[in-house]
C-alpha cells in the first residue's frame, strides 16, 4: 500500500520541517494498515511536545552533519526509559537514505505478562541535518496495540540515535546504536 502525501505527512507529523520535502521523499510503504491508522490518530499534543523538546535542545547540540539524509538500514540496539526504568529493544530497519521502515522487538515490561516479548512495526524518515523521526506501532502481542512517536538526532558518525519518545503526555528518552 502506497501512502498518499497527506498520509505520509500524518505519519511523520512530529517532523517540523516537512514542508521542505517532496512527496516522493517521504512516500513510505508500510505493511501494517493498523500502524498507519494509529499514526493518523496520534494526539497533536504529543507531536508538539516532541518538536518543542527537539527545538529546546537544538542550540546545545553538535551541529556536525551526516552528509545526506542517513540510510538507517541494518540492525540497531538500545533502550528507552520510562518511569526511571530502561527497557532494551532491538530494531531492524530497511529503506533508502531519508526513508525507512522496519520492526522492533523488546522484553515485555508493561503488557499482559503471558507475553515475554513485544513486537512493533516502524515507519519513519531522516533529514540531511540528522533529524530522525519514526512511529513504532505495537502489533497486539500481550494486548499492546498503541503507537509511540520517536524523534531524535543521529550523530555525525551515523552510528547512534538519541532522542525522545512520546505517548500522549508521557515521554522519555531513548538511544539506539548501530550493531
Amino acid at each position: 500500500m502506497r501512502i498518499t502525501w497527506h498520509g505520509a505527512v500524518a505519519l511523520v507529523s512530529a517532523f517540523v520541517f516537512w514542508q521542505s520535502l517532496s512527496a516522493d521523499a517521504i512516500a513510505v510503504n508500510c505493511t501494517s494498515p493498523a500502524s498507519i491508522a494509529a499514526t493518523e490518530s496520534a494526539a497533536p499534543d504529543a507531536t508538539a511536545g516532541m518538536a518543542k523538546a527537539q527545538t529546546n535542545g537544538a542550540a546545545k547540540q553538535n551541529t556536525a552533519r551526516v552528509p545526506v539524509a542517513a540510510d538507517l538500514s541494518g540492525e540497531w540496539a538500545g533502550f528507552y526509559v520510562q518511569n526511571g526504568q530502561r527497557t532494551p529493544f532491538t530494531a531492524q530497519f530497511s529503506g533508502r537514505p531519508g526513508v525507512f521502515g522496519g520492526s522492533t522487538i523488546e522484553s515485555n515490561s508493561f503488557a499482559d505478562p503471558t507475553a515475554t516479548h513485544l513486537y512493533a512495526i516502524v515507519c519513519g524518515h531522516t533529514t540531511p541535518d540528522g533529524v530522525v523521526t519514526f512511529v513504532k506501532t505495537y502489533d497486539g502481542t500481550g494486548g499492546a496495540r498503541h503507537s509511540v512517536q520517536y524523534q531524535g538526532r543521529i550523530d555525525e558518525t551515523g552510528r547512534t540515535i538519541t532522542g525522545v519518545w512520546v505517548i500522549g503526555s508521557t515521554r522519555g528518552e531513548f538511544i539506539l546504536a548501530r550493531r
